[in-house]
């Protein structure tokens, strides 16, 4: 416990220094430079296509069903008794763009009114296309869970509950058994 506190002290006593001001200067700087000059999409392509000219991103199919079947693999990995996990995703449909609409009402000579959606459209260098208000996430048809623990009732129904909350499937469209 003494060597952490005169460690602690050390280090406090260095960032109270000239030295350690300018280096926490220089280090914020250098972390806004970063966060200005980054476009979001790294180096690992993950980015599959842009929408429009707006900054919307998009991603595969397969890159989010990747995404997800780890991110499930890993949740389902620390519940108890779950022990090592494999886990398969298919989906049942693409990513969906809404598009943002208006309603727009027209009067009749007989005083009723007709009322009419409209797509609100943007236009960029003389083209026209839809203004997309949001992207809907592809849904999942099914899920297949093995682990070490899938002969267990009580693993089985903590994995149903894990695999149903994250993926918003019901029961009927997930498997949970023994990895062997």
């Amino acid at each position: 416990m003494e060597t952490f506190k005169k460690y602690y002290q050390s280090v406090c006593d260095f960032f109270k220094s000239q030295k350690g001001v300018r280096l926490s200067v220089c280090l914020g700087l250098l972390g806004l430079l970063l966060i200005l000059f980054s476009n979001g999409n790294g180096s690992d392509n993950n980015v599959s296509s842009t929408v429009s000219d707006t900054n919307l991103t998009t991603y595969s199919i397969e890159e989010y069903r990747i995404a997800l079947e780890s991110n499930l693999q890993e949740l389902i990995k620390s519940v108890d008794g779950a022990g090592d996990t494999m886990v398969m995703i298919t989906m049942a449909s693409s990513e969906q763009n809404v598009y943002a609409q208006e309603v727009k009402e027209h009067s009749n000579s007989d005083s009723s009114s007709e009322y009419q959606n409209e797509y609100i459209t943007i236009s960029s260098n003389g083209d026209k296309s839809a203004l997309v208000s949001s992207v809907q996430s592809p849904k999942v048809m099914g899920v297949v869970v093995l682990c070490k623990g899938g002969s267990k009732s009580s693993v089985k129904e903590d994995i149903y509950k894990v695999v149903s909350a994250l993926t918003g499937v019901n029961s009927s469209s997930i498997f949970v058994g023994q990895l062997v």
